[in-house]
């Protein structure tokens, strides 16, 4: 069956080529002039994906989002969103998070969008395809805490990416004993909803490598262009593995931007500064940290003095300043047995 597809735009958008090139390439496609509009024909039609062409408009990208949700499967929108030069990150944060992609301008329609509906539209139909299923009655006594589920999910994820990349195998225990310091020393507390995002999101570190071929995460020559274009998507993968599960999308944010660069230069977004988010900044810190005194197939690791001297030498550039001290002051109690994976 044909796919449908809504485009959304308001009067300073110009979707005919877009609409156009949907046609093209074999989806039935609607119009909606506005938010209005868009809304009415959410509510008559039953569309795989929205794109909402609207620069600037938070709140009306957000009723869009909100309308859609409202069908079951809901469908998945796509926000295009005024290129990083002339606007900010959208102002409200549920963008990103209830969007299925957020991309900005300019957008390469053939090579960028088209790819990104057709991988919408197959997520859309594995959703609607998949059975529902009764859950049998359990007996009270035979539940668990929630907290207990997650962890256990969170070590299964982990399994999962060591079986794909023996060289996960027992890291994330370092990264979180880091990450962990790291935030304590910027004033996070423990138990917070914070905290347990960087707890979370350092346990997971890796875990959108699972999308990356073994042949390059075990690649011991140089990697080629193409090995880190597909490299450089495992923040993604991160992103879209663990949105799906709520307790995990605040740790989901924080593996999205934790490739991103102080200065700007990072991926995928390259995002800079501020808006990288803290616990991101946090996480980004204490990956590099254990990458750089971790043997590798490509090199050995480096003394703990030499690592110390490398992220000195790159805050301001690579790394937030003020969480370059904060690792600085950690260091300074930082003993082997702080770093042995049990103490995480």
């Amino acid at each position: 069956m044909t796919a449908r597809v809504l485009v959304t735009h308001d009067a300073e958008a110009d979707c005919v080529e877009l609409v156009a090139q949907l046609r093209d390439s074999g989806y039935q496609v609607d119009v909606a002039d506005g938010v209005g509009p868009a809304c009415f024909m959410l509510r008559r039609h039953d569309y795989a994906v929205v794109i909402a062409d609207l620069p600037g408009a938070d709140a009306a990208a957000l009723a869009i989002l909100r309308a859609a949700g409202r069908s079951k499967p809901a469908a998945r929108v796509i926000l295009t969103l005024p290129s990083v030069a002339s606007a900010p990150e959208p102002a409200l944060p549920e963008l990103s998070r209830a969007a299925y992609r957020c991309i900005r301008h300019p957008v390469d329609l053939r090579d960028e969008l088209v790819p990104i509906i057709g991988e919408a539209i197959a997520d859309y139909r594995t959703e609607r395809e998949r059975p529902v299923r009764i859950p049998a009655p359990r007996r009270i006594d035979s539940v668990r805490p929630l907290e207990d589920t997650i962890e256990g999910f969170i070590r299964s994820l982990q399994l999962a990416l060591e079986f794909h990349d023996r060289s996960a195998e027992r890291r994330p225990r370092r990264v979180i004993a880091m990450a962990s310091e790291l935030a304590r020393a910027c004033g996070i507390a423990d138990g917070s909803p914070e905290m347990e995002d960087i707890y979370r999101a350092a346990a997971l570190s890796d875990i959108g490598k699972i999308g990356v071929p073994a042949t390059v995460l075990s690649k011991q020559q140089p990697l080629n262009e193409l090995d880190w274009q597909e490299l450089r998507r495992h923040p993604e993968h991160s992103w879209r593995i663990l949105r799906e599960v709520p307790e995990l999308r605040g740790a989901a944010e924080l593996l999205y931007a934790a490739r991103e660069r102080w200065d700007g230069h990072g991926y995928p977004r390259s995002l800079a500064g501020e808006r990288i988010p803290v616990g991101a900044r946090i996480v980004a810190l204490a990956v590099s940290w254990d990458a750089m005194t971790s043997d590798r197939a490509y090199r050995p690791a480096l003394s703990l003095a030499d690592a110390q001297r490398e992220i000195a030498e790159g805050s301001g550039t690579s790394y937030d300043p003020v969480i370059v001290e904060a690792f600085e002051r950690v260091m300074l109690s930082w003993t082997p047995a702080t770093a042995r994976a049990d103490a995480a």
